[in-house]
């Protein structure tokens, strides 16, 4: 894709999605470091904690939406965007609005050994992810106080 028509296609997409696109840009470095110098229970916990903001209730873009400007600012992020950075940001800013969800992480057999990816979902359906998803990864089921998501793995 040419710098022209990327440029072309941030004019085009509305003035709040864009803002969201920014602010996923700045938050996927955020996200990425929390990973490495946080347990994943405390980031977590942070999330569940964190206030809801009225401002950003109220120009709530559908979940779906959101995943789709994480994903394309991941595109261009100065840090890997692996999975579970975009997740956890994703699931920062669906509880800034006021949106439940569940951060699900899953496994499966490969060829180098055990493959992990994570997703998340609102109301039973993946909004980072395709609708089979769940299908292809098995969801682990994990107690809340384990160390860190090496543990897990």
């Amino acid at each position: 894709m040419t710098m022209a028509s990327k440029w072309r296609r941030w004019h085009e997409l509305p003035a709040r999605e864009r803002i969201v696109l920014v602010k996923a840009w700045l938050g996927l470095p955020v996200a990425w470091l929390l990973l490495r110098v946080m347990p994943f229970p405390s980031i977590q916990s942070h999330i569940r904690n964190r206030r809801v903001d009225q401002a950003a209730r109220d120009s709530a873009l559908a979940p779906i939406d959101l995943g789709r400007l994480i994903d394309m600012a991941a595109r261009t992020s100065p840090v890997p965007s692996t999975c579970l950075t975009k997740s956890v940001l994703l699931c920062w800013m669906l509880r800034r609005r006021g949106v439940a969800h569940e951060l699900i992480i899953g496994v499966r057999p490969g060829e180098a050994g055990l493959q992990a990816h994570a997703w998340v979902e609102c109301e039973g359906s993946p909004v980072n992810d395709q609708g089979d998803i769940s299908s292809r990864f098995h969801p682990l089921q994990y107690a809340a106080g384990t160390a860190s998501l090496k543990d897990l793995l």
